[in-house]
């Protein structure tokens, strides 16, 4: 849907962009020399760390999702539609939401800006989403919480 949606406006604009999509079970009925299917990737920090702009175009789901804040902690400038970043604080800079239809102009916003690298929510990142966060917040689950069940 995203192709299809997304790469014709975007194209328009930025000829040589790149649209890779890392992920298992790629699909084979797609074809466009700009469009590149990975499949599974080993080298996933890589991946992220080669890209300008990260999209999460999920139209549904379920789970927290990981690959979202990954690139949020890279620095990455980041598009997502309301249902892939629905667990997610409002509050990042580099972080954007729209419908599938609206990913292109968000994409290109982005671009734009040329800002393949930020560390403006780093901080943010970290104090909800680092080990170290969330271990502080798993042991004050079980001193607090566990004790009244116990009680």
């Amino acid at each position: 849907v995203l192709v299809n949606k997304a790469t014709p406006k975007l194209f328009a604009k930025y000829p040589d962009a790149l649209f890779r999509f890392v992920g298992s079970w790629p699909p084979s009925d797609i074809r466009h020399p700009n469009v590149e299917f990975t499949g599974f990737l080993e080298d996933y920090p890589g991946a992220l760390k080669s890209a300008d702009v990260v999209i999460s175009p999920m139209r549904q789901g379920w789970g927290f999702p990981t690959k979202i804040v990954e690139a949020l902690a890279c620095g990455k400038p980041t598009v997502t539609t309301p249902v892939g970043g629905r667990a997610l604080e409002k509050d990042y800079h580099i972080l954007k939401f729209a419908e599938i239809g609206e990913f292109a102009a968000e994409i290109c916003r982005n671009l734009a800006d040329a800002r393949p690298v930020t560390d403006v929510d780093h901080d943010k990142v970290k104090a909800r989403y680092s080990w170290e966060a969330n271990v502080r917040r798993l042991s004050n689950w079980l001193e607090n919480d566990v004790r009244q069940v116990r009680c």
